[in-house]
């Protein structure tokens, strides 16, 4: 069971959607598939329209098992939303073993993608000491970039506790293709680092495909970010 952290500490770097839509995708090549938001704002629910009686804060207070928690969702994947009260668990949470621990009990999955907050504390330490995998989403400008450097110092901190941990590759989002710094940026990404996946590009579906609670990948499945996505999923799916 490959354990994917879907990790920027910065807003604005799509990870939700990145998180959602990599969740369809490997759903679509026919893996099995649990996203678990960490999120303290609860994005994955809000963006997908669930309403799960149960949250990872509740799981992380031990008050139920993780497979209470899970949702179904008709489009392939399963989701472990997040709320608000995470924030609770977030401050008082000590150790970085506490999320492994608890969702130990988790089998069946090819995959278990999550989503993360865009501020480093102890619930995002917790996701990095169990996953094994991290894609970075990034937009293409001058502060994303050296904002990069800090995420190989957190990888370190947590490769301490949790050395199988290895960044996939980069993934640059909202890419506009006709602009042309947006293209330098790109080739100078591609310089300094050296797996960075194929650009997803900028485009309105991806709020349109949220304000119908979907994701682009099952609302347009032929535009080119649905496409995108799906080239990504192969690469993660084929690893």
């Amino acid at each position: 069971m490959r354990k994917i952290a879907i990790s920027f500490f910065k807003g604005g770097a799509a990870k939700s959607s990145s998180a959602i839509e990599l969740s369809s995708s490997l759903s679509k090549l026919g893996a099995e598939v649990l996203l678990v938001d960490t999120d303290l704002d609860g994005q994955i629910a809000k963006l997908l329209k669930l309403n799960p009686r149960h949250s990872l804060t509740h799981i992380l207070k031990g008050l139920i098992g993780p497979q209470e928690a899970i949702t179904h969702t008709k489009w392939g994947f399963d989701v472990i939303g997040s709320d608000r009260d995470l924030i609770k668990v977030d401050a008082v949470t000590e150790k970085r073993s506490r999320l492994r621990n608890a969702l130990s009990p988790i089998k069946g999955y090819d995959h278990v993608i999550f989503d993360t907050s865009p501020n480093y504390g102890m619930m995002s330490a917790n996701v990095l000491d169990y996953a094994d995998t991290m894609i970075v989403p990034v937009e293409l400008s001058p502060a994303s970039r050296d904002r990069l450097a800090n995420i190989y110092n957190e990888l370190d901190e947590a490769r301490i506790t949790n050395p199988k941990l290895f960044i996939r590759g980069i993934l640059p989002v909202k890419y506009r293709r006709r602009e042309s710094s947006q293209q330098a940026h790109y080739e100078q990404l591609k310089r300094d680092f050296k797996d960075v996946f194929e650009p997803i590009p900028f485009s309105c579906v991806i709020e349109q495909a949220q304000c119908a609670g979907m994701p682009v990948t099952i609302k347009y499945p032929n535009h080119p970010i649905s496409q995108a996505y799906i080239l990504l999923a192969k690469q993660i799916k084929e690893d």
